[in-house]
């Protein structure tokens, strides 16, 4: 079990730093095309930025 809790700890800590990089200062955080979109769209919002 403890190697499954090591994997996880890792796996959150690449996902922190990569976080950290991209300036993700809070959720949810969604970039189309390079652009950060920072909470509250619909999935019909979304959907028609891919149109």
């Amino acid at each position: 079990m403890s190697e499954y809790i090591d994997q996880a700890a890792r796996q959150v800590e690449k996902n922190r730093t990569l976080g950290n990089q991209l300036e993700v200062t809070g959720t949810p955080t969604v970039f189309v095309n390079n652009e950060r979109m920072h909470g509250g769209l619909t999935a019909q919002q979304l959907a028609a930025m891919f149109k």
